[in-house]
């Protein structure tokens, strides 16, 4: 049966199933931004979200990379799926209640497929029945994609906005400290 991820301001993330209920699940997301998904996550909250960016220690999310992942992949698509994989084993998260959201960008760039290299890695990782949902502007014809209303999307056009402002601040003084 498909899954369809729903999102309603001012409720929780829920995928209609009758089998389980879903009023409090974490989606899980792969660091790749600091300053800009520290923003997302307060916009995901403030809709009654609860977003978590995996902390992993980058050698621990290597190695699970490494081991799960195709070695002819590019190393941040290595870095992210060992990411995902090692913190849905540290049995922090109840996988029962745990979804993986990764950022599809729909170009040619090989970030279009971490989608299905992170299925497959948390499939031969044993833990199949951990739903991954795209958030995506395009239509890639992904039946478990995450819907976000236009208040939340103009929220994360600001938050991302005043992540590209910080960072550059970051990178104009981090030379002078």
């Amino acid at each position: 049966m498909a899954k369809k991820l729903h999102l309603t301001p001012g409720k929780r993330a829920h995928r209609h199933a009758p089998s389980r209920s879903h009023d409090h699940d974490t989606l899980l997301c792969p660091q790749m931004l600091p300053i800009h998904f520290e923003l997302l996550k307060a916009v995901f909250d403030a809709h009654g979200r609860t977003l978590e960016i995996i902390d992993v220690p980058k050698r621990d999310a290597l190695d699970a990379g490494l081991r799960y992942a195709n070695n002819d992949l590019c190393y941040p698509a290595i870095l992210v799926t060992g990411q995902i994989v090692a913190a849905l084993k540290s049995g922090r998260y109840d996988l029962a209640r745990t979804s993986v959201l990764m950022v599809q960008t729909g170009g040619a760039c090989r970030a279009t497929n971490y989608i299905a290299v992170i299925r497959r890695a948390i499939a031969d990782a044993g833990l199949p029945r951990v739903p991954v949902v795209s958030l995506s502007a395009a239509d890639l014809g992904e039946k478990n994609r995450f819907r976000l209303t236009p208040r939340m999307v103009g929220q994360a056009a600001a938050a991302l906005a005043i992540g590209d402002v910080l960072m550059k601040c970051l990178y104009r003084t981090r030379p002078y400290e």
